[in-house]
């Protein structure tokens, strides 16, 4: 499936929403991957967010009705009370960047761009574009040089 597995590490760069409860709250530096290979339409994968969060996750690759392509993630936290979530895949560019929209956070409204490891220097992509297009302009920004 396209852009799985991750081959190196996903950054959230900004969002559009302040708190994200499966990633510390307002924690910063929130990552995954490299994943492990996809297994029928699943594998699994760790987030880490601020200093010493993690959040062990198995990720399903679903479509959205009408869709064909495998555009809904869904993650079922294995280390974690607070129960499964989704984000939907806005855009992706596999090599360099992708932006979800998170169907728990404003009733499906929330947005955040993630950055690959080779993208990090240029942050100018099609993915910044989009962003501001679907998410709108507020930015919670999530990276800065103390994730390096």
């Amino acid at each position: 499936t396209t852009c799985f597995p991750f081959e190196s590490t996903l950054h959230q760069i900004y969002r559009n929403f302040e708190k994200d409860p499966y990633f510390g709250g307002d924690a910063k530096c929130v990552r995954t991957g490299p994943t492990g290979d996809l297994v029928g339409s699943s594998l699994n994968t760790t987030f880490a967010y601020g200093t010493e969060g993690l959040l062990d996750v198995t990720l399903t690759l679903t479509s959205s009705p009408g869709y064909t392509a495998k555009n809904v993630i869904y993650y079922q936290p294995r280390n974690s009370d607070l129960g499964d979530f989704v984000f939907t895949v806005a855009y992706r560019d596999c090599k360099n960047c992708k932006v979800f929209r998170h169907n728990y956070i404003n009733n499906g409204a929330g947005c955040s761009y993630w950055l690959t490891d080779e993208a990090l220097d240029d942050r100018d992509t099609c993915c910044a574009f989009v962003y501001d297009l679907l998410c709108g302009p507020e930015k919670y920004i999530n990276y800065d040089d103390s994730c390096k």
